[in-house]
């Protein structure tokens, strides 16, 4: 993620040059980057407006960030906070937002993956608690434990760029800077974390 954010600083520097100095009549504004790592269906890894990000700032700029002493945990506490709908519009639009990239992120590598296709939206589904973290939950038991921990994998990914992005734009107005991804049983705990950062 350090490398990545390395070179979208170095893109968005240059197209700042080229095209806002050099070609300030070309229309274009926002640049992404597409990670293509073999074994796995190409994905868009990064977006960012080289216009608005005046900065270029990356997530190893985002200074005002809070300290993570690494204690923190998934719980079902958090994980119930953030099943019940927020009120805020930023949260609603932003969960909608990444919502739906790991849907179609989902289905583009379903045949990959050797699952079918998901129809409903509310088999993946983003929620946040007031402690500063964001869920992401996926409701498909029925996969199976290799299944499960690709799909986690590509969503570690895509969700983490997403929060970067979203703090580089809103900086400490945007309260969440963790993140964890589970699956939802409907038997035993309940909630199964596979992962947080």
């Amino acid at each position: 993620m350090y490398t990545e954010t390395e070179v979208a600083t170095a893109m968005c520097q240059t197209l700042q040059d080229v095209v806002i100095r050099l070609h300030p009549d070309l229309p274009y504004r926002t640049y992404v980057m597409v990670d293509q790592t073999t074994g796995r269906a190409p994905h868009v890894s990064w977006v960012d407006d080289f216009t608005t990000n005046t900065t270029c700032m990356t997530a190893a700029d985002q200074q005002d960030a809070p300290a993570d002493d690494g204690s923190w945990t998934p719980d079902m506490t958090g994980y119930t906070e953030a099943t019940r709908p927020s009120g805020d519009q930023s949260e609603i639009r932003f969960a909608d937002t990444v919502m739906n990239d790991l849907l179609g992120a989902t289905n583009v590598s379903a045949a990959e993956l050797g699952v079918q296709k998901i129809e409903d939206t509310d088999d993946i589904a983003v929620g946040f608690d007031k402690t500063s973290a964001m869920y992401v939950w996926n409701n498909h038991v029925d996969w199976s434990r290799q299944q499960i921990d690709e799909w986690s994998d590509m969503v570690a990914g895509r969700v983490c760029e997403s929060l970067l992005s979203k703090r580089r734009v809103e900086g400490s107005a945007w309260l969440y800077t963790r993140f964890a991804y589970c699956v939802v049983r409907s038997f035993g705990s309940g909630v199964h974390a596979l992962g947080h950062r």
